[in-house]
C-alpha cells in the first residue's frame, strides 16, 4: 500500500488501522496465491520435461546465488547492480 505522507496523516487514526490490517491480510493472501501458482507452474515445467533442481535436491543456494550475482553483475554492469543491491537487503 502506498499513500502520501501528508494524506496518510490526516486520515483518523482508526482509518489507519482498517487499512493497514486490510494490506497485512491481502499481503498474506497474495503471497499464498504466489506460492500456489509457482508450484503449479514447476508442476507443469517437470511435465513437458524440465528437470527442476532446489535445494530439497541438493542445490547448494549459497553457492547459485553467488554465480548468479557474478553473472549479473557481469553481464550488466553497474548500471543496475543497485537494484540487485536493492533487492537482496529486502530479504
Amino acid at each position: 500500500m502506498v499513500f502520501n505522507e501528508k494524506i496518510w496523516q490526516r486520515l483518523p487514526r482508526s482509518i489507519r488501522k482498517v487499512l493497514e490490517d486490510a494490506a497485512k491480510e491481502i499481503s498474506v493472501k497474495a503471497s499464498k496465491m504466489t506460492e500456489e501458482l509457482e508450484a503449479k507452474q514447476i508442476e507443469e515445467l517437470k511435465a513437458k520435461g524440465m528437470k527442476v533442481i532446489g535445494p530439497e535436491n541438493g542445490l547448494d543456494l549459497d553457492a547459485f546465488k553467488i554465480k548468479v550475482r557474478t553473472v549479473i553483475l557481469n553481464r550488466f554492469g553497474e548500471q543496475y547492480a543497485h537494484i540487485y543491491n536493492t533487492i537482496e537487503k529486502i530479504k
